[in-house]
């Protein structure tokens, strides 16, 4: 992270009106009073490196007030201030107000707008196309937009791509980022390219960290993410809304805990600011090298949690459990579409000699997994239901036993302590008429089972 970038974290961090750095060291200004942050006095020159770093400029190159976008902030201003021999740099945020009004804006921030506007979750452009947005799960084309020819789309890519992930891309012909629009909202970007040229796809990450009540996240999960050390694991298919979940019980944690949060991410997605906990975000390429790396420093980072953005391979899997058995709380997002499916995928991933051993590790460090999906609500809106697997002693033996075949019937004579299978959830939800008997069929791991309770209970007839 450039040096320019971990200064103005104090900025945002602390809600503050103004940095300024200089002979004085760095002086944090908020509500009329200044505290000071460091008493090492910065000199011109450390300035000039400062600068040069972040955007290529010297001291003598500003002036005028400039704006700077740091990673994973809102926009900044830099303004030069005092005499030749004392020079200081004042940071301010960008306010609303001075941001460039709609109708002005380049392109792309007319597609953000229009994407935010309409309450899609991703949009995609593609060379030749009119740009296209996903609302409620359909692809619907803007119609007001032009064609992309590929001379715009290189321009838009270019507007919006960190200088490293220029190169990457490059190289690659793929690569995923985060991007940060003002200060209305975070992109996930995956840039690929096709027989047409470059294309993009952009998820929608909202600044707003729902709340645990706001997703519905039933008590159960509120009450595993308490536990001192483990693995939980939370699974869902693409845009279940996995990181979505995982980012409100890591605010959770962090507006009602004294923990030291570390989260592993690839890009970093929601942006959480340190309140009670300590959270340090760190993004795979940008803040270490590999997840490898960062898996090995974490346990000299003394972490309470460690949340990892996703377990895609053995080597991964082996350090989250070690983790876990070194006494941290681990939590880790996994591609699955059932709780309890997913363990036996997981140890699928090991070849044959260590599946015994990876077995062992999972039924005496695993806590849990949660499996979430998105359903279409009787009032067209997005609605969260879940899948909870507690481990007990007896689930842990049947893992042991290699009897995991049994879990559902187990969850289902354990719903007290917990445990929640998908369809009697989703069942709970046609009781309350929240979704409809179709869309609960539609997506449904055991549709047999949901038709045959929804025939009993007389939503359907046989």
């Amino acid at each position: 992270m450039k040096r320019l970038d971990k200064i103005c974290m104090y900025l945002f961090n602390y809600q503050a009106d103004a940095l300024i750095i200089g002979q004085s060291g760095i002086v944090l200004q908020k509500d009329g009073k200044e505290r000071s942050l460091s008493n090492k006095a910065k000199e011109t020159n450390e300035l000039n490196a400062i600068l040069k770093e972040a955007i290529g400029l010297t001291v003598t190159d500003i002036t005028q007030e400039i704006q700077y976008h740091p990673q994973g902030r809102p926009p900044i201003t830099i303004n030069l201030r005092g005499e030749t021999n004392r020079l200081e740099l004042e940071i301010k945020p960008v306010p609303a107000s001075s941001q460039i009004p709609p109708e002005k804006s380049p392109i792309i921030n007319q597609l953000f707008d229009s994407a935010l506007s309409t309450g899609a979750s991703d949009l995609h452009l593609t060379t030749n196309q009119k740009p296209i947005l996903r609302i409620d799960g359909e692809l619907k084309p803007l119609d007001d937009f032009d064609d992309i020819n590929i001379t715009l789309m290189e321009d838009l890519i270019n507007t919006i791509t960190p200088l490293r992930f220029k190169d990457v891309f490059r190289k690659n012909k793929d690569c995923d980022f985060a991007f940060s629009y003002e200060n209305k909202c975070r992109f996930r970007i995956n840039l690929f390219t096709d027989k047409t040229g470059p294309a993009a796809v952009m998820r929608i990450i909202p600044n707003k960290i729902k709340t645990p009540d706001e997703l519905n996240i039933p008590e159960s999960v509120k009450k595993l993410i308490n536990s001192p050390k483990g693995l939980i694991l939370f699974t869902g298919t693409k845009g279940s809304g996995k990181s979505t979940l995982v980012a409100s019980l890591i605010e959770h944690i962090n507006n009602s805990s004294s923990k030291h949060i570390i989260t592993l991410e690839d890009p970093i997605e929601y942006i959480i600011t340190s309140r009670k906990s300590i959270v340090n975000q760190r993004e795979i390429g940008e803040h270490s090298i590999s997840f490898k790396q960062a898996l090995k420093s974490t346990l000299r980072e003394d972490p309470d949690i460690i949340y990892i953005s996703e377990l895609n391979d053995p080597e991964h899997i082996l350090a989250a459990l070690e983790l876990a058995e070194n006494g941290c709380l681990v939590l880790a997002t996994f591609m699955s579409a059932s709780s309890y499916m997913t363990i036996e995928r997981i140890i699928e991933l090991f070849p044959e000699e260590k599946k015994d051993i990876i077995r062992i590790m999972i039924a005496e460090n695993l806590l849990g997994v949660v499996t979430k999906i998105l359903l279409k609500s009787t009032s067209n809106q997005k609605i969260s239901a879940y899948e909870v697997l507690v481990i007990n002693k007896a689930i842990s033996n049947l893992l042991k036993e290699k009897k995991s075949y049994q879990i559902p019937s187990a969850m289902q004579a354990a719903s007290e302590n917990g445990m929640i299978l998908l369809n009697d959830f989703l069942l709970d939800l046609i009781k309350k008429k929240e979704i409809s008997n179709e869309e609960a069929l539609a997506k449904s791991i055991d549709v047999k089972s949901l038709r045959s309770s929804l025939v009993k209970m007389g939503y359907l007839t046989q």
